[in-house]
């Protein structure tokens, strides 16, 4: 659906009975290269929002619920919010975010919730109540405001986190007053700014590098526990060649999705991990390619939660990531690959392999090893086509390494 005869017709077949306008006949609203753009029009005449040409039939549809719903007097007057869960309740007066003539006539419904066990919620007429739960995450809600009876709606967007006792909105002067061990890599450092933010006012941004330069920030921790880590990012990047990358224990999660959500315009995103216990490496990287600067080049990192069950006292030098002393061979390998490494003296050790999500999916050897080179066979035919790792622990040292798994 990309003309505005398509519109026309899907608003025909749908027995919509409610005007619409192109850019064309209200284009002073708009910059004169934004064309194309349908406008939708509710009651007295008030603009309800606008779609692009390039949009999908749920966002249409999406729009002429809202369109339809101001004939009945409701309309939207905040479509999102972000909410932090710091305190046991939290209540929201819903007639903030919906206007309607008659809230009597309204019926306020949670339509859904993507992670109800973070937070439990009702609604008492036109009241949203929050009450945190002790599971750390984050949620996407839909509150949407209906007549009864009638499938036309207003819908409000609302993102909650419920944090541990540890986070980081950086509401401060710089990086180095953060409760949070974080450390500098690259070439320019990241820093705190006001240009832009997911909660309150700040956030921190990326450095200005230059063409294939790399600007970093990273933690490492000692986990006494399983956790949850969650964060909010923007980019705003030339497509695919500019973009920000995640490292779990150096392996890149960012990988694992589309390249167009890391990389170009991308508002507001929150992204939450579960995190294994023990010594664990944490880094964004903003990395540069060979292009001259697109778009505001930078990316931004936003509320930044961390497990908080660590210490942060304990030293993280024993810990090898990416070891290239831990090897496979081959590596991508179906089914089959020989993991190998070299011990300076006789160890007890554990070699294990891990999938994207930490699980453990096999343990290949445990017990006590004689000072010199190993090897030992790894099947993956029981496992799926991707991306793992392997993970060996001896002494004190811990060395991971990629194993691409290629059926």
């Amino acid at each position: 659906m990309n003309t505005y005869q398509d519109l026309l017709e899907f608003k025909v077949v749908n027995f919509v009975n409610f005007p619409l306008a192109t850019r064309d006949e209200l284009g002073y609203r708009y910059p004169a290269d934004f064309s194309n753009v349908f406008t939708f029009i509710g009651k007295n005449n008030r603009i309800i929002g606008t779609l692009g040409a390039e949009t999908s039939i749920q966002e249409i549809d999406a729009m002429l619920k809202r369109t339809m719903a101001s004939f009945y007097g409701i309309y939207l007057t905040k479509e999102k919010e972000n909410i932090l869960l710091t305190e046991n309740m939290i209540e929201l007066d819903l007639k903030e975010y919906f206007f309607s003539e008659n809230y009597s006539g309204i019926e306020f419904i949670i339509k859904s919730s993507s992670n109800p066990y973070i937070v439990q919620s009702a609604i008492q007429d036109t009241k949203l109540i929050l009450n945190r739960t002790s599971v750390v995450g984050f949620s996407d809600m839909e509150i949407i405001a209906r007549v009864p009876g009638k499938e036309i709606y207003a819908k409000l967007d609302i993102k909650i986190i419920n944090p541990s006792s540890l986070y980081e909105d950086f509401e401060i002067g710089s990086i180095a007053d953060s409760s949070i061990p974080w450390e500098k890599t690259g070439s320019l450092p990241w820093t705190v700014t006001s240009e832009q933010s997911y909660f309150n006012t700040h956030s921190i941004r990326s450095g200005r590098i230059s063409p294939n330069e790399i600007s970093g920030i990273s933690l490492k921790l000692d986990l006494a526990q399983p956790g949850t880590l969650i964060f909010a990012y923007k980019t705003s990047t030339r497509p695919y060649f500019d973009r920000l990358h995640f490292f779990i224990d150096d392996l890149d999660y960012s990988d694992t999705e589309s390249t167009e959500l890391w990389s170009g315009v991308n508002d507001w995103r929150i992204m939450s991990f579960s995190i294994r216990a023990g010594l664990r490496s944490i880094r964004w990287e903003y990395i540069k390619g060979p292009y001259d600067p697109f778009n505001d080049d930078i990316v931004w990192l936003d509320m930044v939660v961390i497990p908080d069950k660590f210490n942060k006292e304990t030293p993280t030098d024993n810990i090898v990531w990416n070891s290239t002393s831990l090897n496979s061979f081959p590596n991508p390998f179906n089914p089959l690959t020989e993991i190998t490494f070299e011990l300076l003296q006789n160890e007890k050790a554990e070699l294990m392999v891990f999938d994207l999500k930490g699980r453990l999916v096999a343990e290949v050897y445990r017990g006590e090893l004689e000072k010199g080179a190993h090897s030992f066979s790894f099947d993956g035919s029981s496992l799926s086509s991707g991306l793992y790792f392997s993970v060996l622990k001896y002494g004190d040292k811990i060395l991971t390494n990629k194993l691409i798994l290629a059926k």
